[in-house]
Parts: C-alpha cells; sequence; structure tokens
C-alpha cells in the first residue's frame, strides 16, 4: 500500500511495484486511506509505504494509528524535505525504513521484499 499526495510519485512508485509484479494500493492522503482500507487476506503479505508531509493527517500520525490497529504491520517512510527529527520520531515508533526522495528504486524494492518476506514470517 502507498500513501503519498504527490500524484506523479504515486503513479511511478505504482508502476515500479506492478512491474515485479506486486499488487500495489495507493492513496492520496491519510484519510482516504483510513476511509478505504486494502482489501485482502489477514495472511497475505502487506507493506505501507508513507509519504511523512500529508495534507490533514500527517504521516506520523498515520503511523500511530497503523500501530495501533495492525502492529505487525510494516511501515516504510519516504520523504524529500525530513528533518533528523522527523526520521527519528519514525524508526522510534517501529519504521522499517526511512528513504529520501527521489528515491532509490532498487533500495526501494529491497526493503519492500525483506518486509513482505517478515510479515509472512510473523502471520
Amino acid at each position: 500500500m502507498l500513501v503519498d499526495d504527490d500524484p506523479g510519485v504515486r503513479e511511478s512508485l505504482r508502476a515500479l511495484f506492478e512491474a515485479v509484479p506486486y499488487r500495489c494500493i495507493s492513496y492520496a492522503s491519510a484519510e482516504e486511506y483510513i476511509a478505504h482500507p486494502a482489501p485482502t487476506a489477514p495472511t497475505a503479505p502487506r507493506c505501507v509505504l508513507l509519504d511523512l508531509r500529508l495534507p490533514g493527517m500527517s504521516g506520523i500520525e498515520l503511523q500511530r494509528l497503523i500501530n495501533w490497529d495492525s502492529p505487525r504491520l510494516p511501515v516504510i517512510f519516504v520523504s524529500g524535505d525530513a528533518t533528523r527529527a522527523d526520521m527519528d520520531a519514525a524508526m522510534a515508533a517501529g519504521a522499517i525504513e526511512f528513504l529520501r526522495k527521489p528515491v532509490d528504486p532498487e533500495a526501494l524494492l529491497n526493503i519492500t521484499q525483506q518486509c513482505l518476506c517478515d510479515s509472512l514470517d510473523a502471520g
């Protein structure tokens, strides 16, 4: 699952994931993610690629909700303008990784693969 308010980023990352192929559901905001949860089997491997800066609810706020609702769901953060404090807060709250935009596609696919494998092991 991908949450990013930039349509160009959403489209390019969705195309990257689907080329692998991974099923990728994208959302323009945290509120859209909450309102339209991804239909999936409980044992299906999942992770969330989450932008830090979103309109309305921030990525950090959505991470807190994810941690409460789905504590084993891996979260990978991305941001073009994160401060060290932002990165530290996300990692302290359990993010698997924090990547800077523009994201290196190979690094993103590697960490995503690791998250999906780990989520299978945890399930």
